[in-house]
């Protein structure tokens, strides 16, 4: 729980909010103003609720591999992942936006990720075949797994009347 509460001050200051600091779930200031209490805590999700079991380039290496497609190496794409993920976001904002549905977004990620890694998978229905095992499969609980501290820490919210918000840019 401690870390939990570490990640949230860096997350203040990461927002601008480096005057604040947080002690025994009050929300208190440098400055002179007075204490104001907390009411609601919100908490992203990937990384700080859940995190990955491997890594997604291990994910895809293992769609690829299920369907026929040799993988170039999980390191390989786990790279192509990030930039191809980083790129896609520039091209269509918040996952598409009005322009695209969500799959169709993640569609465009994981060809461009493969293309990246120096493996395009030229046969569309392989390729399809591949996209549609990896978008199953981060869709399901199979892939993740709990942090440590989050039982705890919802335990000790809930006791103490805290309202827990999830904010998150997956979809």
């Amino acid at each position: 729980m401690r870390r939990l509460f570490e990640r949230l001050g860096k997350s203040l200051k990461s927002v601008g909010h480096s005057h604040l600091r947080l002690r025994r779930g009050r929300l208190l200031s440098s400055a002179d103003a007075p204490d104001t209490e907390i009411k609601v805590i919100t908490l992203d999700v990937t990384g700080t609720l859940i995190s990955y079991k491997g890594s997604v380039g291990e994910w895809y290496c293992s769609a690829a591999s299920r369907v026929g497609v040799a993988c170039v190496g999980c390191g390989e794409i786990e790279k192509g992942f990030k930039q191809a993920y980083d790129e896609t976001c520039l091209e269509y904002p918040c996952f598409g936006g009005k322009a695209l549905l969500g799959k169709e977004w993640w569609r465009i990620c994981v060809r461009r990720s493969f293309e990246l890694a120096g493996h395009e998978i030229a046969d569309p229905d392989k390729f399809e075949r591949v996209f549609q095992r990896i978008y199953s499969l981060f869709g399901s609980p199979k892939i993740y797994d709990v942090c440590p501290d989050v039982i705890p820490f919802l335990i000790w919210a809930k006791r103490r009347g805290y309202v827990i918000g999830i904010l998150s840019n997956s979809d």
